[in-house]
């Protein structure tokens, strides 16, 4: 896998968005006019794995994933995450797993000592670090009993499902548009299945008409409850539909 060097900071000001992120922050120690938002392209490296722990990443806009590199070289996708998530929690120190941006992406990069004062000062970012690890927690188990038990068809069922947090356009019917910004390949390396097996599946759902491909990133679920039933979850083990208003 070739080298793909890390983005640079942006010292430039930011948009009214990221301002409005900042402005229950504005008081604390060591942040400034100038916040520390970095900006990557996709395939872009974040942070490699088993590097030194200097950060801890917050995504404000796109799309990244996590991976770990097998002795003989395959990658093991570990998790998708999206605006709002936290990633680079660290593990002894280092990063657990490389991350790398999926699409572009704007993400606030909190150094050791922000990280402390943040959480010193901000309940609802310590909040938000628990959670996170909470989560990742609760993914990594659930990928385990997936990658040790469960047949092909139930892999892709369980992953459509956690799918949803990518919902976008309502239509009618209470059906919602995902788009998916994860390529096939990725989706086989996070469900440990071959690219070619990940879209036999996505075909055999169509054809049976669990879901509906709009485009190769865009499908609508058709049947939660049946994809429930074959992913072998309960409604509460699945990720909440969002509703819009």
């Amino acid at each position: 896998m070739p080298y793909t060097a890390p983005a640079e900071i942006n010292t430039e000001q930011y948009s009214q968005s990221f301002i409005t992120h900042f402005e229950n922050r504005k008081n604390i120690a060591g942040y400034s006019k100038v916040r520390n938002i970095l900006r990557y392209h996709p395939d872009q490296i974040i942070a490699f794995e088993n590097d030194p722990i200097t950060h801890l990443y917050e995504i404000m806009t796109g799309t990244v994933k996590t991976y770990k590199m097998l002795n003989d070289g395959r990658r093991q996708i570990t998790g998708f995450y999206t605006k709002g998530d936290v990633v680079g929690l660290p593990v002894d120190g280092r990063y657990f797993y490389t991350i790398e941006a999926i699409t572009e992406a704007s993400i606030c990069c909190h150094s050791k000592i922000q990280m402390k004062r943040l959480m010193d000062s901000d309940p609802d970012f310590t909040l938000k670090i628990i959670k996170s690890a909470h989560d990742r927690l609760r993914d990594a188990h659930e990928q385990m009993i997936s990658l040790g038990r469960k047949t092909p068809d139930e892999r892709i069922a369980a992953f459509l499902l956690k799918c949803q947090k990518w919902a976008t356009i309502q239509i009618p019917a209470q059906n919602f548009i995902i788009s998916l910004p994860m390529s096939r390949m990725d989706i086989a390396d996070y469900t440990g299945l071959r690219q070619e097996t990940v879209c036999r599946i996505f075909s055999k759902f169509k054809r049976s008409g669990l879901i509906t491909l709009l485009r190769s990133d865009q499908l609508i679920l058709n049947d939660h409850r049946q994809l429930l039933k074959l992913a072998n979850l309960s409604e509460d083990n699945s990720e909440t539909i969002p509703r819009y208003h």
